[in-house]
């Protein structure tokens, strides 16, 4: 009857793991395998399998590998998502919020599973409401199948309103890919608590460990939100004339590839600044608050590269930007930022940056215009991406620190981030992160920082035929190769370098002619009232918090799937920061005080879907 118990047991499990990790198991009922799932079990285990696996979960519960994810909104939010941040965090602070307390929902990710009998163990004492197992050994599996009911544990997931995932997964890539898969489907508001268990060691768990804060703020970052892609698109509507739809190719200007270099504004730029200055024979190429410090040592850029889109950005370099020694500098640029910004340049090309809601009204019935992609969050990556669109394949970083080495020394010391006239004074940075230095050690890093790293690594990973040199003394970057500016500037390069720079001025009037968009932008219709009403009638009947937080993450993902991509790009940013904070709260407040959070977060999510409803009645 055991016997019997444990068969029925076994093969029920075996069709869970195949239905959800779509893994084939080889043949033979559990009669056959017994004696080889006891044979790879004594080798697996010195000891009894769930003493070892409850002994491990009592040492995981001492001192968990665990991230809580916690925004907080400025002292005078601007956008409707700040508010809400700020007005719920107020409310469950008064219900008893406490974000450093042990979750009362969270996401747990199990390295290896084993026997899994340190599932159970866990569960016992952590409500963990999405369980995640990363198995790619089928001996391991089979011996999970033989001693935890995997239905059970699936049943238990889902009373919750969670989820069961088993995955197979053979890379660190594929890992993320798979992250991305369930939070698109499932919620982002996974990330806001989320455990990682890891049941014995190999080189990608343990890769997947020391990444373990980098990758969730990777999933976390670069969503955008609603406010900023209205400005974005109203600066679209008024640059459209200046937009290119592909890119000329510059560097056939010159008779053999020049050295460029681009140059930000980095803390190690002091060290190469006054090489930079005797450099005969380059391009440079400076990255937004970089001109500032370059123009103090009178070096005067070829080219200047901007990304931001906010009026309030714009007005802290205005001085700067309007220096006469800039006057023949050609600005490079991105459809999003102020037309006050294009203003400033006789010589300008303005690329349709990728995943962003005017370019895809541009793109609309007209796919010839090439989106830039991988040129954010930071103006070094606006300049990459750029020059190499551009054609030029002999580059050098400076200054594109992406990290410091001192929280007082985050830029240049020749910036305005040095000077205390200036606003930009009193922006602070604090060490988030550590990461692999360029010329060895660690640097301190932010999570912007990482992400502008990561998505540099992304765009170079791309390019097969392009050399970039990373010579500054900050984070390094994947694919680039480390050396110095003095050996940089010592390789041969093109000669020509003021006639051809001079030639690509002279030939504005032609790149629009050829590479210019045609399509006037005059009337938006984007169809999105309708889908807020849909949700505003949804989060009106939402019946409890797991229900209001399934409501919301439908909507996302209904947007990830819209074959429209621009209702996505506009709206699927605000959603998942009201999303993840809803679970950040609700994780951290009894669940007795649920009721009442639920009931002002509903108030306040009507108030914001009217208001998202008005703005757009006005586009």
């Amino acid at each position: 009857m055991e016997q019997t118990q444990g068969s029925e047991m076994f093969d029920r499990n075996r069709e869970i793991i195949i239905h959800l990790s779509k893994r084939a198991f080889s043949k033979g009922d559990y009669l056959e395998k017994v004696g080889h799932i006891k044979d790879f079990e004594r080798s697996f285990y010195p000891s009894c399998p769930k003493q070892l696996c409850e002994q491990q979960a009592a040492l995981f519960l001492s001192s968990p590998l665990h991230l809580s994810m916690h925004f907080s909104a400025p002292s005078t939010p601007k956008y409707y998502h700040q508010t809400f941040i700020a007005t719920m965090t107020q409310h469950a602070k008064e219900l008893g919020y406490k974000k450093s307390s042990v979750p009362k929902r969270s996401t747990i990710i199990f390295l290896g599973l084993g026997a899994g009998l340190q599932i159970p163990a866990l569960l016992k004492k952590v409500r963990y409401t999405d369980v995640i197992i990363i198995e790619n050994d089928v001996n391991s599996l089979e011996l999970a199948c033989n001693h935890i009911d995997i239905a059970q544990l699936q049943t238990h997931c889902r009373k919750h309103g969670g989820n069961l995932h088993i995955l197979s997964i053979e890379s660190y890539a594929d890992f993320i890919d798979s992250m991305r898969s369930i939070l698109k489907k499932h919620g982002y508001h996974l990330l806001a608590d989320i455990s990682l268990f890891r049941h014995y060691n190999t080189p990608l768990y343990d890769e997947i460990v020391d990444k373990f804060r980098s990758w969730r703020n990777r999933l976390a970052s670069m969503w955008g939100f609603f406010e900023d892609e209205l400005i974005g698109l109203s600066h679209t509507i008024q640059n459209q004339r200046h937009i290119l739809k592909s890119a000329p190719k510059l560097a056939s200007y010159f008779t053999i590839q020049p050295k460029v270099v681009i140059v930000g504004n980095g803390p190690s730029l002091d060290k190469e600044i006054e090489a930079l200055a005797q450099a005969k024979d380059v391009v440079i190429v400076s990255c937004g608050t970089a001109v500032a410090s370059l123009l103090r040592l009178g070096i005067i850029p070829d080219f200047h590269v901007e990304m931001e889109r906010t009026a309030d950005i714009f007005e802290l370099k205005a001085d700067s930007l309007s220096d006469p020694r800039l006057n023949s500098t050609i600005l490079l640029t991105l459809n999003t930022v102020s037309p006050k910004l294009l203003a400033l340049f006789e010589n300008k090309l303005v690329f349709p940056k990728a995943n962003d809601i005017g370019t895809e009204i541009l793109r609309d019935g007209d796919h010839t215009f090439e989106p830039l992609y991988h040129c954010n969050p930071t103006v070094v990556n606006a300049a990459l991406a750029i020059m190499l669109k551009l054609g030029f394949t002999n580059i050098a970083l400076i200054g594109c620190d992406f990290g410091f080495r001192d929280e007082q020394q985050h830029h240049s010391q020749y910036s305005q981030y040095h000077d205390n006239q200036d606003p930009l004074f009193l922006n602070k940075m604090h060490a988030e992160l550590s990461v692999k230095g360029n010329f060895g050690g660690v640097v301190h890093s932010t999570r912007i920082f990482n992400e502008a790293r990561l998505s540099l690594e992304a765009l170079i990973a791309r390019c097969n035929h392009e050399t970039i040199i990373n010579a500054s003394d900050g984070a390094y970057i994947q694919g680039t190769k480390t050396s110095t500016l003095d050996h940089f500037l010592r390789s041969p390069s093109a000669t020509d370098i003021k006639q051809a720079v001079a030639s690509i001025r002279e030939g504005f009037p032609s790149y629009l002619r050829q590479h210019g968009n045609t399509k006037v932008i005059d009337n938006v219709e984007l169809e999105v009232q309708m889908h807020l009403q849909a949700l505003q009638k949804e989060i009106e009947g939402s019946q409890g918090a797991v229900d209001l937080l399934t409501n919301l993450n439908n909507f996302i993902y209904g947007l990830e799937q819209d074959e429209c991509v621009a209702r996505k790009v506009l709206l699927s940013g605000s959603f998942k920061y009201l999303s993840v904070t809803i679970a950040s709260h609700i994780n951290h407040i009894p669940p007795q005080q649920w009721e009442s959070y639920i009931s002002v977060a509903k108030a306040q999510l009507l108030h914001i879907l009217s208001g998202y409803i008005q703005r757009l009645n006005t586009i």
